[in-house]
């Protein structure tokens, strides 16, 4: 399937600046985990930054998260997204991305500013 050429004003990120910024080893593993979960699953950050290793489901690469409205739904990712990371989060217990090392919001709209679906999805 032939991929549509951006239009003018597109704000997309090409595809191939973010597979930079997700395989970029200058930054930490856990960094690039939770932006490609967010770019996958266009989950909220607040949602992604609160996941426990028990709301986790590896096998079907699903992960169960609270909405904004309180409810529980699920949110899906790649394949490339969790591979990574899979064996350090089997190891581990509690947060998935511990607060006292979480990247701020502000952190990740620095990485990608106003740009994209990314930018959107925590905005």
């Amino acid at each position: 399937m032939e991929r549509w050429a951006a239009r003018r004003g597109d704000r997309a990120n090409p595809a191939s600046r973010l597979d930079k910024l997700f395989t970029d080893p200058a930054h930490a593993l856990r960094e690039r985990v939770l932006w490609r979960l967010l770019y996958d699953t266009a989950a909220r950050a607040e949602e992604l930054l609160s996941l426990d290793v028990e709301d986790l489901d590896l096998e079907f690469r699903r992960a169960r998260v609270v909405s904004k409205g309180g409810a529980i739904e699920y949110v899906h990712w790649a394949t490339a997204t969790g591979t990574p990371y899979c064996e350090r989060l089997k190891r581990l217990k509690g947060a998935v991305f511990p607060s006292r090392t979480s990247p701020s919001i502000a952190s990740i709209i620095a990485v990608m500013p106003g740009r994209g679906v990314m930018t959107r999805s925590v905005v």
